[in-house]
């Protein structure tokens, strides 16, 4: 969550013109696409902890009633930006853990789009995520127990 703080008190103070896109804005752009209808709010500072305030069907929730999917692409897409993934290879490993299909497609699809010149590597075992890409970008570790 410090990564998050950090990125969202930056937002208010960002020239865009100058630096483009901020942290913030790029997670929360990301977010909103990849789990929609769920929409990440904003940072709400407390006494002792920063609380995160996401949407859905117009009722607000905090980190702590968030699904473990909502979860999951939070910390991809965080993990990304504070490593400052850009002409990188990024390795997601089992890209479909905690994801509901649609959200693996989502994602998936979002990255890919993202202008930030990465080559990413998705590890999965799930057949519905092979199918989102073409025969060429795939390749076959074989089955469990095979020795490679």
């Amino acid at each position: 969550m410090s990564w998050l703080s950090v990125y969202y008190r930056k937002h208010f103070n960002w020239n865009t013109e100058k630096y483009g896109e901020s942290n913030w804005h790029q997670i929360q752009r990301l977010f909103n696409q990849v789990c929609h209808p769920v929409k990440l709010i904003r940072l709400e500072s407390g006494p002792d902890i920063d609380t995160l305030i996401v949407e859905k069907n117009n009722t607000e929730y905090d980190l702590l009633q968030m699904s473990s999917g909502e979860h999951q692409v939070l910390r991809i897409l965080v993990g990304m930006v504070a490593e400052v993934a850009i002409n990188s290879i990024v390795l997601i490993d089992e890209v479909e853990l905690h994801l509901h299909p649609v959200w693996q497609e989502r994602l998936i699809e979002a990255l890919r789009e993202e202008p930030s010149n990465n080559q990413y590597i998705f590890t999965t075992h799930s057949p519905f995520v092979k199918q989102l890409f073409f025969e060429n970008e795939i390749i076959e570790l074989g089955e469990l127990g095979e020795q490679i």
